[in-house]
């Protein structure tokens, strides 16, 4: 039975992106120079995250707070993690690549030898209906979450705790509001944390880093689930398959006996004695 080719380019398409924007596309040779891009951002983003670890740890090595350095081990945890997620799934991506391709060239649309006038076989295009609207409701609500934390984080004015100088005829004043903007990573810098071009450049870099670190994790879990979706709705229309040979196989014998039982009948007349033995 052919399948439909229209509903598994939709399927497919969202992770044939995905796949895209974390490995490098080699399965394109006619576009050399997008295969080349697609291959430096990666390598641009997996060392900026690398990069954005050595100078948390070395960060780590000159806090002398608690509180800061659990934050710090925090946040270096997260970039060293999603390096790795990445270039895993560089290493991989042939593999990945090569799943998808088998998925979508044997792909069936509705189980095999399907009796007619049959209503409740799994139809895929309903199945991942359901599922991928789970998966996609995941995928933005992380965002959207992810979004508005680091624009909170980078535009929320920090507070410098300065001592009580509290005399009885003075106000007693504890906080001042400081306007620079806190990094939403932590990064060890040799200069002071002052609103300087170079403060820019390393607030960019560092809110890029956290975006990408959040939106790895969040885009493979994407991935991995609609694959294990589209994969459990395939394992259903096998075994809806091998069912219904099942039953094509006794209605062919049924219909067999029954023939057999036509032609005694009428040569003999004693169709029902044949029946009974």
């Amino acid at each position: 039975m052919a399948s439909n080719e229209f509903n598994v380019d939709i399927h497919f398409r969202t992770k044939i992106r995905i796949l895209r924007y974390f490995s490098t596309w080699w399965t394109n040779p006619s576009t050399l120079w997008l295969n080349l891009l697609e291959k430096s951002l990666s390598a641009i983003r997996i060392s900026l995250m690398l990069l954005a670890s050595l100078c948390q740890l070395i960060q780590l090595t000159k806090m002398s707070n608690l509180k800061g350095a659990s934050e710090i081990v925090e946040v270096m945890t997260l970039t060293i993690s999603s390096s790795y997620k990445s270039a895993f799934f560089l290493y991989y991506q042939k593999d990945y690549a090569s799943m998808l391709n088998l998925m979508k060239s044997y792909f069936y649309e509705r189980p095999l030898f399907a009796s007619k006038g049959r209503n409740n076989y799994t139809n895929m295009s309903k199945f991942l209906c359901y599922t991928d609207l789970i998966t996609y409701i995941y995928l933005i609500s992380a965002v959207i979450f992810i979004s508005f934390s680091i624009i909170a984080t980078a535009f929320v004015p920090e507070s410098k705790n300065l001592l009580p100088n509290c005399k009885p005829n003075l106000t007693c004043v504890s906080e001042q509001p400081n306007l620079n903007p806190a990094l939403p990573v932590k990064i060890w810098l040799p200069v002071d944390y002052s609103w300087t071009p170079l403060y820019q450049i390393v607030h960019v870099m560092t809110s890029f880093v956290l975006y990408d670190c959040c939106l790895i994790y969040v885009a493979q879990d994407v991935f991995c689930f609609t694959l294990l979706y589209a994969v459990s709705g395939q394992f259903q229309i096998l075994e809806e398959s091998l069912m219904n040979l099942g039953n094509l196989v006794e209605e062919k014998k049924l219909e067999k006996i029954q023939r057999k039982y036509t032609v005694a009948d009428g040569d003999s007349g004693e169709g029902e004695w044949i029946n009974e033995s």
